[in-house]
């Protein structure tokens, strides 16, 4: 889409310059709280500590309140999806404070 836009402009000779925002951005539009800042420092520390023991193409997780390396083609083979009727999804709504935009 992006590419048919610029072509359009291109041929009619009027300089554009098209921005495209993921959408999946907007998923966090509130300050992280105490408990996002733990995370994201563990999570952080714990892809150092992955790095410095030689181990590459991974990423860290926690799986059952384990610390996890989890290989990279593992996590993105199959699209996680979520249900957007779900309980569970609303509460991420609700404590995110995000907009509902289904």
């Amino acid at each position: 889409f992006n590419r048919r836009i610029k072509s359009h402009f291109r041929e009619i000779n009027v300089h554009s310059d098209v921005k495209y925002i993921d959408p999946t951005y907007m998923l966090r539009a509130v300050r992280a709280n105490a408990s996002d800042a733990i995370l994201c420092t563990v999570l952080g520390q714990n892809a150092v500590h992955g790095a410095f023991a030689g181990f590459s193409g991974i990423t860290t997780g926690i799986c059952n309140t384990h610390n996890v390396y989890l290989p990279i083609p593992e996590v993105i083979k199959t699209p996680r999806l979520v249900d957007p009727n779900s309980r569970m999804w609303h509460r991420c709504l609700t404590s995110t404070g995000q907009p509902d935009f289904c």
